[in-house]
């Protein structure tokens, strides 16, 4: 499942916010891939996409993982690419 920045909440954001990921505390796409089996595929993209490796929730977290620690592994490994991308720029 590829998940991207993007939606009403970041289209809505000021500009200066623009290199911050920020899902505004939505897990729904962490429940989806789990209740499917499926890795998640981070794409933060600033200017340029950066395809960041899938991430197998279960087999980083284990059988029982906790879905806040997972969205907080999840939003870092975005933003730490994006920061990166913004730097480039």
């Amino acid at each position: 499942m590829v998940v991207y920045p993007g939606g009403d909440h970041e289209t809505h954001r000021p500009s200066w916010e623009s290199a911050q990921v920020d899902f505004r505390g939505r897990k729904g796409f962490i429940r989806l891939a789990l209740n499917n089996d499926v890795p998640i595929v981070p794409l933060p993209s600033k200017i340029t996409i950066d395809v960041l490796p899938p991430i197998n929730l279960r087999e980083e977290f284990g059988r029982s993982p906790d879905i806040d620690t997972m969205y907080d592994e999840v939003i870092a490994r975005m933003q730490a690419s994006l920061t990166q991308l913004q730097s480039e720029r």
